[in-house]
């Protein structure tokens, strides 16, 4: 273990013991993707029982669907799965294909905001509204896009979220990929098997993310 990823896992530790002491019913957010699946494990080693929640946005890879329910399984974990209303199809019908990122302009940038408002913000929303937890774990890392640099910069690690109504605590957020990777090495996490695919790639790295998205 390097001492650089050995001073970002202690800060980590740190970060998430403090806000489990803060709080008493936090949930923690899971795609079963490399960066969720190391803020679970890491979170589990100090609360056990904590409750996952899935944003199943039903348009998932076969690999992810296969390899989430063998974790949920094998951890023996309690899985709240948040799902949207419309369905991608239906906002393929309705708005046109989300082909532009969501930092460009036009029909078809719209159409990615709307996609990811409906399959996963929304979705997220009602169901942290309808149970109340109070604690927000994340797989959120700054190095991800210019929008999670300015979101960091902007709230930090740890913070109320007025529009969610919840504290949010994003433990991996100045981590690296390769930290990540270094940590599914350490304590020999499974990965979803996607990673393992090259045809997947966008820009150099792999995303698990649903499978339409360009």
């Amino acid at each position: 273990m390097s001492n650089g990823f050995g001073v970002k896992l202690e800060q980590s530790f740190d970060l998430v013991r403090k806000a489990l002491a803060e709080h008493g019913d936090p949930i923690v957010a899971c795609s079963f993707g490399k960066d969720s699946m190391v803020v679970l494990h890491l979170i589990r080693r100090f609360k056990p029982d904590i409750k996952v929640l899935w944003n199943n946005t039903l348009i998932e890879y076969p690999y992810t669907y296969k390899f989430a329910r063998q974790v949920i399984k094998d951890w023996n974990l309690q899985v709240y799965e948040a799902k949207p209303k419309k369905t991608f199809w239906q906002l393929v019908a309705e708005v046109g294909w989300p082909i532009d990122p969501r930092n460009a302009s036009g029909p078809q940038q719209h159409a990615t905001v709307r996609c990811c408002k409906e399959l996963k913000k929304l979705p997220t929303l009602r169901i942290l509204s309808r149970f109340k937890w109070n604690l927000y774990f994340t797989g959120l890392t700054r190095h991800e896009s210019r929008l999670r640099e300015f979101s960091a910069k902007k709230y930090g690690a740890y913070f109320y979220a007025k529009e969610w109504q919840i504290w949010k605590c994003h433990p991996i957020l100045d981590w690296t990929t390769d930290d990540v990777w270094e940590y599914h090495q350490q304590f020999d996490l499974p990965h979803n098997p996607l990673y393992d695919k090259d045809e997947i790639a966008i820009r150099g790295g792999i995303r698990t993310g649903c499978w339409p998205c360009p």
